[in-house]
């Protein structure tokens, strides 16, 4: 298919879809703080006849009553920062869509919209997320806590997507297996004795405990375990002291881990909690390790997706498909759905500016700008994808 073509839905008008991402974008909103932005989602629902209900900050309901669930998730958040796109609804505030949540929120609107009357639900139900706070990573948390499974059930499948405003408009990558990162913010203190710079002797220096975690902890990552697992730890700030000759009596660490599995992670932590607790002790200094917003990595169904990319294939309908899996570094609290869900797929849709190019810029710039086309092709996906799994009931 051409791009014009994926863009002529059967039941909801693309320029119907632009409108609601635009009032979207120029009311974006933070976290669970999100009141205008589910009264859009509310009021689209209802308007199209589809029950629905607020649920831990977000927007959910089910459609369809025999066959599996499968749950289909769109983010609805916005980031803490200042746009500068240029673009004439661009969000005025210090909050900005600038990661393209709300034309994921769009994407799911008219999905359900051409959905509901669909034969497609006749063999599968779906369980539609509106989720709130994934930037802060503890939306899809929160609900499962809350108990969002529960009370509609547990799915047995699981899909959502993401744009990509680097990538050609209508491409489609995907990942397979690895797909995210898991992400760990890590807070070491050391606490010693202080002194007088020329009387170290007399102290319980924790700027030197901390270098010798810090050069540990570098050397660790490299020397026990394997290249392949793709373990990643980086230290991003060292703080200690004041001044030209005084040893403080504490210093800290801050840093980034990313792992693939939650094997990987949990050998990660507890190798980095024993180095630094390890050395602290042979130092006469003590260590508090904390692991802190913590999201598991995203591995996704490696067999569902190539059946759902197979059937991509078939339709024409993107541009372009990738060849090979996508992995990324940045994590995605869908993960907290991925670890109870294990049949689940992960796909990113390019939203750049023509079949050819994608955007010089991506996610989390204050310059991004995403192709509104890539809504037809969002739809188009999901609607695909629910075929898919309908037809293989």
């Amino acid at each position: 298919m051409s791009v014009e073509e994926v863009c002529i839905l059967d039941k909801i008008c693309l320029d119907q879809l632009i409108s609601i991402r635009r009032d979207l974008h120029c009311h974006a909103e933070l976290g669970f703080n999100l009141p205008y932005t589910r009264n859009i989602v509310i009021s689209f629902l209802k308007k199209h006849q589809i029950a629905c209900e607020e649920f831990s900050g977000g927007v959910v309901g089910v459609l369809g009553t025999n066959g599996p669930l499968v749950m289909v998730r769109a983010d609805m958040d916005a980031l803490p920062m200042k746009e500068l796109s240029g673009l004439s609804f661009s969000s005025a505030g210090n909050i900005a869509h600038c990661c393209g949540h709300d034309i994921h929120t769009t994407v799911l609107l008219g999905t359900l919209a051409s959905l509901k009357d669909m034969d497609i639900l006749k063999k599968v139900r779906v369980l539609f997320v509106f989720q709130p706070d994934e930037e802060g990573g503890t939306g899809a948390k929160t609900l499962v806590e809350k108990g969002l499974f529960k009370k509609f059930g547990l799915p047995e499948y699981l899909l959502a997507l993401h744009v990509d405003a680097k990538e050609p408009l209508g491409k489609l990558n995907y990942g397979a297996g690895k797909t995210f990162a898991g992400t760990d913010s890590l807070d070491i203190e050391v606490h010693g004795k202080g002194g007088h710079g020329a009387r170290a002797f007399e102290t319980k220096d924790p700027i030197f405990t901390l270098m010798c975690i810090y050069n540990e902890l570098n050397m660790a990552i490299s020397r026990k375990f394997n290249v392949f697992e793709h373990n990643i730890l980086s230290v991003t700030s060292l703080q200690a002291g004041n001044t030209y000759n005084i040893i403080p009596d504490n210093a800290r660490l801050l840093g980034t881990i990313r792992t693939y599995s939650n094997e990987e992670r949990n050998r990660v932590l507890e190798t980095v909690e024993k180095i630094a607790c390890s050395i602290g002790n042979g130092l006469d200094t003590q260590v508090t390790v904390k692991f802190l917003n913590s999201v598991y990595p995203v591995v996704t169904d490696a067999e569902l997706t190539a059946g759902l990319i197979a059937h991509m294939q078939s339709k024409k309908i993107f541009t372009s498909i990738s060849d090979t899996p996508t992995i990324k570094i940045g994590g995605e609290d869908y993960a907290f759905y991925a670890d109870k869900i294990k049949k689940n797929s992960y796909v990113f849709i390019g939203a750049g500016t023509n079949e050819n190019e994608g955007y010089p810029v991506g996610q989390h710039n204050p310059h991004v700008v995403f192709n509104e086309k890539a809504i037809a092709f969002g739809v188009s996906y999901f609607l695909e994808a629910l075929q898919y799994l309908s037809d293989q009931q």
